[in-house]
């Protein structure tokens, strides 16, 4: 019975008029000893729109009789009717909806009409009666809503409403800063704890900021055709210099934009009064990147399929699915369980992360979008096996609400969960030596030589001798790398290798810091670069594997049998990938096909007729890099060329097979039935 009740409000909106009139009159006259549970409260806001908004097309007669009339006392009922009930929301998301049917009730009736005077005054009286805390009942709830303090630490992996919401945790004045060197080989922190705690924050910080930013204002600025749209945050040192937007506010605005001529914000009260707004149900100011939806499947592994899903509050433009970054594949979300659907989102709810996946061909996905659907990976980011959502058996039907973080999964949660587990585990790279994080500098002595002509004691560079010979030097003398171990066995080829490693120094001029990283970076079999922005790591890959040509060129010399070994580059993003190739092309003319001839590169390259460079992946948009592509690398091939037209004539053949099996597959079947009918009579 309940289900039967319940399922006949869904799609309210599209039903005829007289068909949501009696839906309401039905839920007008339901005794107040009935134990039904109520419809959702956002399909009665929807009936009530439908049926004040067709009555009030019809024209009304000045003696009051008319279909308007009607309509308006059928909605007074049903808000009377419905403050019997006891809610499983919050007591403000009710009298806001409450609120809101009075109003259109209201406005379809004309002062000018005497009896439309009469219950206009009976809905004043309801809306005043309405303001009693008493009045409207919700079920208590056994935990109390509490904004989180300054004292509780982050925790992603147990997060609540309040946690995301809560902008301590994310912006980027108030997280820590990653501290550079002091000297040369001075430790930046005092503990690798504290260097961990560090590097933690950040990352949380920039996986789930998106997320954060989703829940709190924003900037309404107008920039040209565009809103600013920035998030607000609490600048220090911006108090007391402007005026909360709020005209009804005296107070001064603590939440500003970061743009320096933007001149408007809230105080911390009008903020968080905003903040629950954008929590709240659908509505002008509901937050767009919170989406509703229903759980359509559940399965074993933790994917969960989901339908019905709606913005709180969609642009004014309507979503262009197959290009937008909204709810995008491999996009991470937060799923927040409801108990209705279009409920607000507690404080107190529990969040769960989830990873968009592509329903089936990636290039279809808009379509999936366009229908309201989604496809959803839990994530396994808990020490025990399993997710937390799926431990509390979630239920086709069950509502959720989607908040969108916008963070390219692949990118960042493993990269969190090895911090995470990292940080219980002995440090490698000596101990945080290679990090700065200790004294404990490796020295460039540590190491063994097996040179025939130098002894096999280990000995210990000076950390101040800058000469790039000398520094080349050790670098072949001591490194662990197997090309160069058989390189320098060579005395010809250590020389030319010496020759050849110097001269690309000295074209590259590196900095000292980017000197000593290349340095151990051809030394060790793990190296790690680490830098803010603009300090030149990618230049220095470049460096590193115009490096390792060389060396790959003088090992195939030494040791024929090793064949050509590949220098895999790998990136995340299209874009890094690209400019990285680019400048690798641009620097070092052996991976063309017309190598000009320098003084340390072209005659070890030249007379290559192959392609030295080959981009693997789809997504660039470089011109330069397209005769590069995988695919145009195996095209220019001729013996590959036909290879493919032979599986092409082959994939032919079987589509024709399949066709004149098609036409004999009702012959067959009859064939079958026959023999079958036979066999039983």
């Amino acid at each position: 019975m309940d289900k039967a009740w319940l399922s006949s409000w869904q799609g309210v909106e599209s039903l005829p008029v007289d068909a949501v009139k009696m839906l309401l009159s039905a839920l007008a006259r339901l005794p107040f000893s009935a134990s039904i549970d109520p419809p959702p409260l956002p399909a009665i806001s929807k009936a009530v729109t439908v049926l004040l908004s067709q009555l009030t097309e019809t024209e009304s007669s000045l003696d009051g009789n008319d279909d308007t009339l009607e309509g308006v006392e059928l909605v007074e009922r049903v808000v009377a009717r419905l403050l019997k009930f006891t809610w499983n929301l919050k007591r403000d998301d009710v009298k806001d909806a409450l609120d809101e049917m009075i109003a259109q009730a209201d406005s379809s009736l004309s002062i000018r009409v005497a009896a439309h005077r009469t219950i206009r005054s009976r809905l004043g009286t309801l809306l005043n009666e309405m303001e009693k805390s008493w009045i409207i009942k919700v079920k208590v709830r056994e935990w109390t809503e509490v904004e989180s303090t300054e004292d509780a630490l982050p925790d992603w992996r147990h997060p609540t409403v309040a946690w995301l919401a809560d902008y301590r945790n994310f912006q980027p004045t108030l997280l820590p800063k990653l501290q550079q060197a002091r000297t040369s080989e001075g430790r930046v922190y005092e503990s690798t704890e504290e260097y961990f705690v560090t590097i933690v924050k950040l990352w949380i910080g920039m996986t789930f900021v998106e997320g954060n930013n989703a829940l709190l204002p924003h900037c309404t600025v107008k920039m040209g055709d565009k809103v600013c749209d920035q998030p607000l945050w609490p600048f220090p040192g911006k108090e007391k210099l402007l005026n909360c937007k709020n005209s009804q506010c005296d107070r001064y605005a603590t939440f500003l934009c970061a743009h320096r001529l933007h001149a408007k914000g809230y105080c911390s009260k009008c903020a968080a009064e905003y903040q629950q707004r954008l929590r709240g149900p659908p509505s002008k100011y509901a937050s767009t990147h919170i989406y509703d939806g229903v759980i359509s499947s559940v399965k074993y592994d933790g994917t969960i399929s989901l339908e019905q899903i709606e913005s709180r509050r969609p642009p004014l433009n309507p979503i262009h699915w197959r290009t937008t970054k909204r709810l995008s594949s491999p996009n991470l979300v937060g799923i927040v369980r409801l108990a209705n659907r279009e409920a607000s989102l507690r404080t107190t709810d529990e969040v769960f992360w989830a990873e968009i996946t592509f329903q089936g061909k990636s290039g279809d996905e808009f379509k999936a979008r366009e229908k309201g659907c989604m496809t959803l990976r839990l994530l396994q980011y808990l020490d025990e096996p399993g997710n937390k959502l799926m431990a509390q058996n979630p239920s086709v039907g069950d509502a959720v609400a989607i908040v969108d973080c916008q963070t390219f999964v692949p990118e960042f949660i493993p990269v969190l969960i090895a911090l995470e587990k990292q940080r219980q585990l002995p440090v490698p790279f000596q101990n945080g030596a290679l990090l700065n994080l200790s004294n404990a500098a490796l020295a460039f002595g540590e190491g063994r030589s097996d040179c025939e002509d130098e002894d096999d004691s280990e000995t210990t560079m000076d950390s101040n001798l800058t000469a790039s010979l000398e520094l080349i030097r050790k670098v072949i003398q001591f490194s662990l790398l197997d090309p160069i171990i058989d390189i320098r066995r060579d005395a010809a080829l250590r020389n030319r290798l010496e020759h050849s490693l110097l001269g690309l120094v000295n074209s590259a001029t590196l900095d000292p810091g980017q000197l000593k990283s290349f340095a151990e970076a051809m030394m060790y079999p793990v190296h790690c670069t680490q830098g803010p922005p603009g300090t030149g790591k990618s230049y220095l890959g470049v460096v590193v594997v115009r490096a390792l040509l060389i060396v790959r060129d003088l090992w195939k010399q030494k040791n024929r049998e090793v064949g050509d070994p590949p220098i895999l580059v790998l990136s995340y993003k299209n874009h890094a990938i690209d400019e990285f190739l680019l400048d690798l092309l641009r620097s070092e003319p052996s991976l063309n096909h017309n190598a000009r001839q320098t003084p340390y590169f072209g005659r070890y390259y030249s007379g290559n007729s192959f392609k030295r460079l080959v981009r693997i992946g789809g997504g660039g948009t470089e011109p330069e890099l397209e005769q590069y592509r995988e695919r145009n690398v195996a095209n220019s091939d001729p013996s590959v060329r036909e290879v493919s037209n032979r599986i092409e004539k082959c994939q032919d053949l079987r589509d024709q097979w399949h066709k004149f099996r098609d036409c004999f597959a009702p012959i067959f079947e009859a064939q079958t039935l026959v023999a079958r009918g036979t066999a039983e009579y």
